[in-house]
């Protein structure tokens, strides 16, 4: 979601700007008063900082992406008109309601006798109860299906 994009990009920043002022620091400790450094002992320091300097150039193009894609977000939130009827969601809530044990019965099926598994070679189907950290995999494109996306001009589902 990007409210965890957002965190895991802020526990990013943290660190490297945490490890931006160890390196400057030692860097200042290294070079002092000194009039002439080996250049085997300040490359280093050089080049770790101008790589934290670019991951820190990509977060800060990230949160700039993110902040507009939540501006989008929020304009379409309050353009949207919901259109669903009170009474089609009070039968939709009664027949779940009657549906649910079955539900439940399916999902403990499932959980207790379907494993993971390969489909034709290139669809790799993971079942919770048989993949470990199953919660923790990355999906594509955040779990969202590309083929409604496309067909259905940019639906979510």
């Amino acid at each position: 979601s990007l409210q965890e994009d957002v965190q895991i990009s802020e526990q990013n920043i943290e660190g490297l700007q945490s490890r931006y002022l160890r390196e400057m620091n030692d860097l200042k400790d290294l070079i002092g008063n000194k009039t002439s450094i080996p250049k085997d002992q300040v490359y280093p320091k050089f080049d770790a900082l101008s790589q934290i300097y670019s991951q820190l150039l990509e977060e800060k193009n990230l949160a700039t992406l993110r902040m507009d894609l939540l501006k989008n977000l929020q304009s379409y939130k309050e353009e949207l008109e919901i259109t669903l009827q009170e009474d089609h969601v009070k039968d939709a809530k009664s027949i779940y309601a009657r549906k649910l044990p079955e539900i439940k019965e399916q999902e403990q099926r499932i959980t207790n006798e379907v494993e993971s598994s390969i489909i034709d070679h290139e669809i790799i189907r993971l079942m919770p109860n048989t993949t470990p950290d199953f919660m923790h995999i990355p999906l594509d494109f955040q779990g969202f299906c590309l083929h409604t996306i496309v067909s259905k001009d940019g639906l979510l589902i």
